[in-house]
């Protein structure tokens, strides 16, 4: 346990929970668990957060609540911790009367800071567990759960596996915040070198897919990942992640629906840098339709592209591309991208079963 520290006025927020509603043996864990449930760590950047057991005054008596409470820089931290919490259902289950205090002085000990990024760094154990827990049950639904792939053959007239590029440009390891001028450069570089790596990429893809029927279409639609709001979003947040990603086996991934096109991002770490189809149970294509359902995303006028960032431990980082066209295409020639080296043994069988459907349908 780190020191105490006193937290006083000025962008400070506690939220109590009274330990009999909470019911663990290990308490802290768990609120931990529901705090994480509820805020995003993203909206805390820059931010100081403690821990711990604190008294507090009610209906004329006293009594042991546990607190987590959070100072920042930023003046919005606090307000979009305490609407996030305030929406939690898991909160108001185990929240204490008053559910939060505001600018006052509490003793207790440091759990953590959040970087630039909302990233945990000098962390005492407990907060960035609870996060990572979170984020692993998270996972499980969405990739646990995940509905079987349907039946119908997509409309493709050719199949591609582009191969993964070389190795890209070593990721910098997630650290404290350096001054931010330095952190500004550290950001731009680190988006110039993704936005690199998806033009390259896009580039080999038109190259193996010349003479493909419906080239002139595809290529049109693949541009449309090059727009600049497309760009900036995968660029940086895939940075984000990137600097993340540890050996906890979790995967990170954002999704954001464009004009024309839906972007899914997903950033793992692979031990084997020509092995990328671990971290995806039950193969990928279950995994692209549990996060496709989890998200709400309907396929009907807008393309589908997700990227997958692999990570090694030298944090050298592989692009791999997915492009299903929007069904409104289903007309014209298209042509399917496919992320070859993430595809396992299981999604290869069920691409085979496909094209024998396709075929007898088309007998």
């Amino acid at each position: 346990m780190l020191p105490p520290k006193i937290i006083g006025p000025g962008g400070t927020i506690g939220f109590l929970f009274d330990i009999d509603k909470v019911g663990s043996g290990y308490y802290g864990f768990a609120c931990w668990e529901i705090f994480w449930g509820a805020v995003d760590p993203e909206s805390l950047h820059d931010a100081q957060l403690f821990h711990g057991d604190v008294v507090i005054h009610a209906e004329g008596r006293e009594r042991l609540v546990f607190c987590i409470a959070i100072q920042t820089i930023h003046a919005d931290g606090p307000k979009k911790a305490r609407a996030a919490i305030a929406a939690s259902a898991a909160f108001q289950a185990v929240a204490a009367e008053p559910m939060w205090v505001e600018d006052q002085l509490l003793h207790i000990p440091e759990a953590c800071k959040l970087d630039y990024f909302g990233v945990i760094a000098d962390d005492d154990g407990t907060a960035e567990q609870a996060l990572e827990q979170v984020r692993r049950e998270r996972l499980n639904g969405v990739l646990g759960s995940a509905p079987e792939p349907p039946s119908e053959e997509p409309a493709t007239s050719a199949e591609s596996f582009p191969s993964s590029l070389p190795d890209g440009p070593s990721v910098p390891a997630a650290s404290s915040p350096p001054p931010t001028s330095a952190l500004a450069e550290e950001m731009e570089e680190g988006r110039k070198q993704i936005a690199g790596t998806m033009r390259e990429h896009l580039d080999n893809m038109k190259a193996e897919s010349a003479n493909e029927p419906g080239i002139a279409l595809m290529t049109k639609q693949w541009n449309g990942l090059l727009a600049d709001e497309v760009l900036s979003f995968v660029a940086s947040e895939a940075f984000k992640m990137m600097r993340e990603t540890g050996d906890d086996g979790v995967l990170r991934t954002q999704a954001r629906a464009f004009t024309s096109v839906w972007v899914a991002i997903t950033v793992f770490r692979v031990d084997d840098e020509e092995n990328a189809t671990g971290p995806f149970p039950g193969g990928y294509f279950r995994g692209l339709n549990g996060l496709v359902a989890e998200s709400g995303f309907m396929r009907v006028d807008r393309d589908l592209a997700h990227w997958i960032y692999t990570v090694t431990k030298r944090r050298r980082f592989r692009t791999h591309l997915a492009f299903i066209p929007a069904n409104s295409l289903a007309e014209q020639p298209v042509i399917l991208c496919l992320p070859g080296d993430v595809l396992t043994a299981e999604d290869r069988r069920e691409l085979g079963a496909r094209r024998q459907r396709s075929v007898r349908g088309r007998s």
